[in-house]
């Protein structure tokens, strides 16, 4: 017989993954249009928006690289690194 532990951990589980991907694709649907009202154009703001889902290949490697390596100390370089290229792309 299944205990209460046993329903109620994998069915918030299931239900916070339903509502990210809800959150994630409306942000997905919505972001040329919020880009374009910003003033980019409509090609750059597609572009971006299709960039977006990049982000799951870095998570894949720093995955990778935690198993691999200190996770501490990579997430530390993850942070340094993303504050450089934001510093990069603000010049």
């Amino acid at each position: 017989m299944l205990s209460r532990a046993d329903v109620i951990g994998p069915a918030s589980f299931w239900l916070a993954h339903l509502f990210k991907r809800v959150i994630f694709y409306a942000m997905h649907q919505r972001m040329p249009l919020l880009f374009r009202d910003a003033g980019l154009m409509l090609a750059t703001a597609a572009l971006i928006s299709a960039l977006f889902s990049l982000g799951g290949v870095g998570a894949v490697l720093f995955g990778f690289l935690m198993d691999r390596f200190n996770a501490n100390l990579v997430i530390a370089a993850g942070f340094a690194l993303t504050a450089l290229a934001i510093w990069a792309w603000g010049r």
